[in-house]
């Protein structure tokens, strides 16, 4: 039952990736994908009778994740006051 609350916040998170044209929602997609795989390996290693060594290694992830998230939302904040907007569209122009 709790595999398929983390595949469905998985799925969330990777409709949001794909739907999304702003800088913070594709963020905020990315870190649902991260926590439905989290919640994913946690039930799996909890059901499986194993060692802690699942929840160590999602703590792990979701420490990874929070700091992606704070460098990811000052680069928006950023973004946002030199160009008044978070659109992901106009970041493919930053290439040429």
């Amino acid at each position: 039952m709790m595999t398929l609350v983390g595949a469905i916040v998985g799925g969330m998170g990777l409709v949001s990736i794909l739907l999304r044209r702003t800088l913070l929602g594709l963020m905020i997609g990315i870190q649902l994908l991260v926590l439905g795989a989290t919640l994913t390996f946690v039930v799996v290693g909890i059901s499986a009778n194993a060692r802690p060594s699942g929840h160590l290694f999602a703590l792990f992830v979701v420490l990874s994740a929070v700091a992606q998230l704070v460098g990811g939302y000052a680069l928006a904040i950023r973004r946002f006051y030199l160009k008044n907007n978070v659109l992901v569209d106009e970041l493919r122009s930053l290439k040429k």
